[in-house]
């Protein structure tokens, strides 16, 4: 199984392009919510939303057809739940990692978030609020 350690060079690497309004506005871990994803959270009525992706469990490449439904998965649960939500897509800015398509879901308390990330078998989170740094959150142990 591959590490926090080993995953998170990647992880903080990686374009997290979330499709707003036709557009598409690039979120990264350590930066500031861009203003878009903030005037979105704030028309919401929410503080902070979370990017899930159901995509590669445990940061392990799966067929992709495996990873449809995983997502087709995730976007019947999210829409159950009720929250707004946005697609997102997490992009390796080197092309060495295949696109994983997710969602930015507005609102959820921590715990909730945690545990659809947990249900899909992710390795991390990341957490995205108004006028603050972007955070990944793991939910894999830290061995």
């Amino acid at each position: 199984m591959t590490t926090p350690a080993q995953l998170e060079p990647a992880f903080i690497g990686a374009d997290y392009r979330v499709k707003l309004n036709h557009r598409r506005v690039t979120v990264h871990i350590g930066q500031r919510c861009p203003p878009a994803l903030t005037d979105w959270l704030r028309q919401s009525n929410c503080r902070h939303g979370w990017i899930i992706t159901a995509h590669n469990p445990g940061g392990q490449l799966v067929r992709p057809e495996h990873n449809r439904r995983r997502h087709d998965a995730l976007c019947r649960a999210i829409s159950r739940l009720g929250p707004p939500a946005l697609d997102t897509r997490g992009v390796d800015p080197f092309g060495c990692w295949p696109d994983e398509p997710g969602l930015l879901v507005g609102g959820l308390g921590p715990t909730t978030a945690r545990r659809l990330g947990l249900r899909f078998d992710q390795a991390a989170i990341v957490w995205v609020a108004i006028g603050r740094r972007t955070r990944l959150i793991w939910l894999m142990p830290h061995h």
